[in-house]
């Protein structure tokens, strides 16, 4: 099916997804700065589609939901914190991006990914950018050098940011692979969260093994983070797959199950969940070891700042701890406060309600849809606890979190003729 073919009364046209989600995979070298605020692709490309996501509100192309307006709230919850914290001149360039990365995103997705059939183009149309990403990332393990930032970095005269390249060691005697992303932890969360995609939606063979490879390269990022991503994804799949066999496996069952045996590890164990995630979601040990200190010393800071949080304020720590915090959840916490922490991390959980309801509406093939967004957002959210989220990977997230929704919401209630590029 050609994205022509999508009918515009449904949304925004799907070439605003194809677009924000290919820019995202550009090297960080690309950006201007505007009067403080830092301007990538992607955050151009949202500016520009602010008005059509006004109009389709406006017009109720698109019928708000309380997921919506708990997005909204974080975000004024952000400016406000912001402004208490570190000054109201600060709070506008540094919750701009926020506005952006998280709000936006997500917007651009409820308006964009309105039914499973756009659910599948979108995946046709990005399996190729992905798998170029993944190629650099395996290019630059194998070749032992770090190749297309500083390259960028060099044609476009700006700085490499070396301290971010400084501080990635090589693993198991191989440099982590890069590519265009942030850092590589991110960059093989961000190409192993496309794998349940790409195998449970209904689309031809050649895009879904171009999906499939795409994912599987995030393994050159030589992270732990991206061998549980894809260990999670098969998992899960596999789960679904073998719950069609057999009729006692039922999502309704692992859920329940997994909420009992949660409770009990809770009560029972010294570190409970937390301490489990982050010692057995990292396979280096001084690693999960190194993350239980931050987590003990960033609960202490919010106890001290839980209302509106640190903002951009160091953290009070021992003096030979870094200041990265590994733990999105913990990390939004310290900076603008409880209740924003609530508010965002209420989202997956929005969203596993919703998605559950959704499916109920679904054909077999639609409902496939539906779930493998689904587990990719189980997989970001758990994964969270172990990394911290910013630029291009927190709003691919918060695009994930909409297009769910949207799915969950609409998919059923907007027919749309089946097409031949993506069944």
């Amino acid at each position: 099916m050609n994205i022509t073919d999508i009918k515009p009364e449904n949304g925004l046209s799907l070439r605003w997804a194809v677009l924000f989600v290919y820019a995202l995979l550009l090297p960080q070298q690309l950006f201007f700065t505007a009067l403080d605020f830092v301007v990538f692709p992607y955050r151009l490309i949202l500016i520009c589609m602010l008005p059509g996501i006004v109009s389709a509100y406006m017009s109720r192309k698109v019928r708000a939901t309380f997921a919506d307006l708990v997005v909204l709230t974080t975000i004024v919850w952000i400016f406000l914190s912001l402004s208490i914290t570190i000054g109201l001149e600060k709070a506008i360039a540094n919750g701009g991006a926020s506005l952006l990365d998280v709000g936006v995103s997500y917007f651009a997705a409820r308006c964009t990914i309105t039914s499973t059939q756009r659910a599948r183009v979108l995946l046709v149309r990005l399996g190729p950018a992905f798998l170029l990403a993944g190629m650099c990332v395996i290019f630059e393990t194998l070749s032992g050098q770090y190749l297309l930032q500083p390259f960028m970095a060099k044609m476009l005269g700006v700085n490499l940011q070396s301290a971010l390249f400084a501080s990635v060691n090589d693993r198991l005697g191989l440099i982590r692979g890069t590519g265009p992303f942030s850092h590589p932890i991110l960059g093989g969360l961000q190409l192993a969260s496309i794998l349940p995609l790409f195998l449970l939606a209904k689309i031809k063979f050649a895009p879904r093994m171009i999906g499939i490879m795409a994912a599987a390269c995030s393994l050159g990022t030589v992270s732990s983070s991206a061998v549980i991503a894809l260990f999670l994804a098969g998992g899960l799949v596999g789960y679904e797959y073998l719950g069609a066999q057999l009729n006692f496996l039922r999502w309704r069952t692992l859920v329940v199950g997994t909420a009992l045996i949660a409770t009990g590890l809770q009560l029972m164990t010294q570190g409970g969940i937390v301490g489990i995630v982050v010692n057995f979601m990292t396979l280096d040990k001084w690693t999960a070891y190194y993350r239980t200190l931050v987590w003990k010393y960033g609960v202490m800071n919010v106890a001290m700042h839980p209302l509106f949080g640190l903002g951009s304020q160091d953290w009070l720590r021992p003096a030979w701890m870094p200041g990265s915090i590994d733990n999105y959840w913990l990390y939004i916490a310290m900076s603008y406060g409880v209740p924003e922490a609530l508010l965002r991390i209420s989202l997956p959980v929005i969203v596993a309600f919703t998605a559950g309801w959704g499916m109920a509406a679904l054909n077999r093939s639609d409902r496939r849809v539906l779930l493998s967004y689904s587990i990719t957002i189980i997989i970001l959210t758990l994964m969270a606890f172990t990394v911290s989220y910013w630029g291009i990977t927190q709003a691919w997230y918060y695009f994930l979190i909409g297009t769910t929704l949207s799915l969950a919401q609409a998919g059923h209630r907007f027919p749309e003729t089946a097409g031949t590029g993506a069944s």
